[in-house]
């Protein structure tokens, strides 16, 4: 079925039609439920016509005797002078998210008027700074007894749903359109007690429609192909953290992610979308590669299925694919003399992409990675093939950029974590100098920890999302105040420590640290 005017942004009402192809009947609908032959709105003579007044979402599908239901067509359009003033209570939406494992909660829609009222032309003019993500989808696969987001601490294959997720770039015009699968991502932050905002994954498959995305969401990215992305929400930094708001920037992972690439390491892929909502705006997110099976497939080759893909939540180990047999054998071999020979470790381990990975969280003082008792958020893939080894993946590095000179990572051991082979290397003298030639790479020179070359990158995600932030203020900005954190005064003053303080002085302080274990010359 075809549907006119497509998707996009509008300002006026207009009269939409709705076509299916000759001789088949149509159904449509727009309270985001699947249209079937025994639901929605049904047009035996294959076209209708829809009057359009403010933000509305329509799914589309088309029926005829003898053939295969037709794909379902989903067309968002967006009222964005009606964004501004997105209610507390939308009608047909729960006040109350009663969730199965949590105390009940309060719904949370509204956009502050607050903010909005203080510019409205300037938060309108954000809302077209970055591409819009649309996700429609039943209402009770999102909210009631078996909803995803109302049950957003539940997690397993059957808390799944189906959607349609619709890319609208910034000047109205469709970047993609495609059914997939629909999960709540996250550990933590799954919580409403913890957030009312959380992060979704967006899973490809045969199931639903396409087997992976093909579309060049990632502007700098190699590859076109996406099994599963993962739509950051934002945790820790942003002004949905309930430890200090006001250290919002919505920026650190994304950062970290640039820096890896830009240090010559292969890594995961950021950018940054409007997300609505079955037609609710929800704020400024973060679309990402997650470093699974499909992704090594489509970086390094083979197929999904010769991968182990591992992932350290606090104290556990866990394969999201494959198993983790390779990985022990490794921790194993790292247990071993090493002050002379470290080649069976290397065997399994690229050196050089372990060195840039503990680098990173050095360089960034993450205080949720390698560090701490737990060695948390790390993720490794490898082929399971002779002469394949481990590479290691940014990931959840938000609670990250505090003092310059913070040692956070420099010295570290943790059982089970890629943290203790860090560690034992150390053993070697060629390792120590092996370390030592990178760091001065990295440091130094035009390298890409200088205070230059990451205070550039720090910025240039910074303008991306500047205009961007002014909705995710109206929306999200007073979760935790009354008046809500802005952009100009709690966003703009953390933005000016890290660009005054951390990037000025940090490369030199880790050149100390470093220096002070033996790991720079």
């Amino acid at each position: 079925p075809t549907v006119d005017p497509p998707r996009g942004f509008y300002d006026a009402p207009f009269t939409a039609t709705l076509t299916a192809p000759t001789g088949a009947t149509l159904v449509y609908t727009t309270d985001g439920t699947e249209p079937t032959e025994t639901n929605g709105t049904v047009v035996p003579e294959g076209s209708a016509t829809l009057e359009v007044t403010t933000t509305t979402f329509v799914r589309v599908a088309a029926f005829a005797d003898g053939w295969a239901p037709s794909t379902i067509a989903t067309h968002t359009w967006l009222f964005l002078a009606d964004v501004l003033h997105q209610p507390a209570a939308p009608e047909g939406w729960p006040t109350t998210w009663e969730s199965r494992s949590e105390a009940a909660v309060s719904g949370d829609y509204e956009m502050d008027p607050e903010v909005v009222d203080a510019d409205p032309d300037a938060v309108l003019e954000g809302l077209r700074d970055l591409p819009t993500l649309s996700i429609v989808a039943d209402p009770a696969a999102l909210f009631g007894d078996d909803g995803l987001y109302e049950n957003s601490a539940e997690r397993g294959d059957e808390w799944e749903k189906p959607a349609s997720v619709e890319w609208i770039l910034p000047d109205g015009t469709t970047g993609f359109a495609e059914r997939c699968g629909l999960r709540i991502h996250g550990y933590g932050w799954r919580y409403h007690s913890a957030t009312k905002k959380h992060s979704f994954r967006l899973e490809f498959s045969r199931d639903y429609g396409v087997p992976k995305l093909e579309y060049p969401l990632f502007a700098d990215a190699p590859v076109d192909r996406f099994d599963s992305i993962v739509l950051r929400a934002g945790g820790s930094k942003t002004w949905l953290d309930f430890r200090d708001p006001a250290n919002a920037q919505y920026l650190h992972d994304a950062f970290a992610r640039d820096t890896a690439r830009d240090m010559g390491k292969t890594d995961g892929h950021a950018t940054y979308v409007h997300l609505y909502l079955n037609g609710l705006y929800w704020g400024l997110y973060n679309p990402v590669e997650r470093p699974e099976a499909g992704f090594g497939e489509e970086y390094f080759g083979g197929d999904d299925d010769e991968y182990d893909a591992i992932n350290r939540r606090t104290v556990t180990n866990e394969a999201v694919d494959g198993t983790l047999d390779a990985y022990n054998e490794l921790l194993a071999r790292a247990d071993e003399d090493l002050s002379t020979d470290i080649s069976r470790v290397e065997e399994m381990l690229d050196l050089d992409d372990l060195i840039d990975y503990m680098l990173i969280h050095q360089y960034m003082v993450n205080r949720d990675g390698p560090c701490c008792a737990e060695s948390n958020n790390m993720r490794g893939l490898r082929r399971r093939l002779d002469g394949e080894q481990f590479r290691f993946f940014v990931w959840d590095m938000e609670y990250s950029l505090w003092d310059a000179t913070d040692t956070t990572n420099v010295s570290i051991d943790v059982a089970g974590s890629i943290s203790h082979v860090y560690t034992r290397l150390q053993d070697n003298a060629d390792f120590r100098a092996r370390y030592a030639e990178r760091a001065r790479m990295h440091l130094t020179g035009t390298g890409a920890l200088t205070p230059d070359a990451a205070a550039a990158r720090y910025e240039a995600r910074a303008t991306e999302i500047y205009g961007a932030l002014l909705a995710e203020s109206a929306r999200w900005g007073d979760t935790y105040r009354e008046p809500p954190y802005t952009r100009d005064v709690e966003w703009q003053a953390e933005y000016d420590r890290l660009m005054e303080d951390f990037f000025p002085n940090r490369t030199a302080e880790l050149i100390d640290q470093l220096t002070a274990v033996g790991l720079y010359e």
